[in-house]
């Protein structure tokens, strides 16, 4: 509903509207924590299955992928002084 109202204002005021969609986005967050996987099927080498990955940053399937890219976001837009849309978290102006 927000994001109607704030389109439906630039529309009306003629303001400039920017988007972003980032498509590695996830890739950008740096682990907090530490996390093992096992490795890929393809990437394991003979005689090596055992051994474990230690990832720095974060991957798509990780849970936390998303918390943290939007923590990095958030830290950023602050740093140049956007505001947060209170009821709307992922709006800034």
């Amino acid at each position: 509903m927000t994001n109607h109202l704030i389109l439906a204002l630039a529309a009306h005021n003629n303001w400039e509207v920017h988007q972003m969609d980032i498509k590695n986005a996830y890739l950008n967050a740096k682990l907090t924590e530490e996390i093992y996987m096992e490795q890929p099927p393809s990437f394991a080498t003979s005689g090596y299955e055992h051994l474990v990955c230690k990832p720095l940053m974060a991957l798509y399937s990780l849970k936390q992928a998303g918390q943290l890219w939007y923590a990095r976001i958030c830290k950023a837009f602050f740093k140049f002084r956007f505001k947060w849309c209170q009821s709307e978290n992922c709006i800034f102006y």
